[in-house]
């Protein structure tokens, strides 16, 4: 019986502490985005840049159908040696 009193009190403690940190944690106004400048633009969009002439030998590996929504998972090549896996969800 005080094995079972011991553990209700850390599961109770642990979900009071996790609604705690739920109920605290959140701020009270949500984050304001504010627009960049041209000249920031252009920084960030260089970094985005890719040779459009490069084989990505894009490939469909998966296909699954569901009433509201399809899910492709994708494979193309990143570089030469490496192979990356994507998964792609569309509404």
């Amino acid at each position: 019986m005080k094995k079972f009193t011991k553990l209700s009190a850390i599961i109770l403690s642990l979900i009071m502490l996790t609604i705690n940190c739920i109920l605290f944690t959140q701020d009270e106004k949500p984050y304001k985005l504010n627009p960049i400048g041209n000249e920031d633009y252009q920084a960030i969009l260089q970094f985005y840049q890719y040779d459009k002439d490069y084989p990505l030998d894009f490939r469909i590996i998966e296909k699954i159908e569901r009433d509201n929504y399809i899910r492709e998972k994708l494979c193309f090549k990143v570089f030469e040696i490496i192979e990356e896996q994507y998964e792609i969800h569309f509404n």
